[in-house]
């Protein structure tokens, strides 16, 4: 299994291959009771995104000349995902992946992607996410899982960054042949559901090519 330590969570296939790994079809209720931006983007905080498993370097100037960009909306240069932010956003561009924030710096996320050559089960996937995330944040907490109609996994957990933020989120993760996605969505020292609206916008714009 290659280590997606290695892989940057920054980032042209057609346009027309995306299919929607639809948004309608993820839940982004608050999460039941029951990866690192090593760049994150400007915010009016001092508040910064969590450190994630592994550095990532820069986009390359050809990656970001490539990057396609509608209002907020931010296609992966190499057509893996498309995904939209609330106007205020600021976005980062990585390789394989981009980071975003919020105006206030209290709410972020990345969404990356990853090779991997075996095909794994919705268990496997559940694993080797609580893994790698195990490994990065202190105090990690799985607190729900959940499989999504459109056959994503839904984890809720908390834990605390590398700076001693407290980050209460929802990530999704995926497979698509060799390919692994994962969106993270993050309240920073700040609830997830007071940033709900926030990231049904997010969440429901996201859309990954199966191919």
């Amino acid at each position: 299994m290659q280590d997606f330590l290695r892989v940057s969570l920054s980032i042209a296939a057609c346009a027309c291959l995306l299919t929607a790994c639809s948004g309608g079809d993820r839940e982004t209720e608050a999460p039941s009771t029951n990866g690192e931006p090593t760049s994150p983007p400007e915010a009016t905080s001092t508040a910064t995104p969590p450190s994630s498993p592994s550095p990532s370097p820069a986009a390359s100037p050809e990656a970001e000349e490539a990057e396609e960009s509608e209002g907020n909306l931010y296609r992966d240069p190499e057509g893996a995902f498309e995904i939209s932010f609330p106007d205020d956003y600021a976005k980062q561009p990585r390789v394989n992946g981009v980071t975003f924030v919020s105006a206030d710096g209290n709410f972020g996320g990345e969404a990356i992607y990853f090779e991997e050559d075996e095909q794994l089960s919705d268990e496997e996937l559940k694993t080797l996410f609580v893994e790698r995330y195990q490994a990065a944040y202190s105090d990690f907490g799985s607190l729900n899982t959940e499989l999504q109609p459109d056959k994503s996994v839904r984890i809720d957990w908390r834990g605390k960054n590398s700076q001693g933020q407290t980050i209460d989120a929802v990530s999704y993760i995926e497979q698509h042949g060799r390919r692994i996605y994962i969106l993270n969505l993050y309240g920073i020292d700040e609830s997830y559901d007071n940033y709900l609206d926030d990231a049904n916008v997010i969440v429901g714009s996201y859309n990954v090519n199966p191919s």
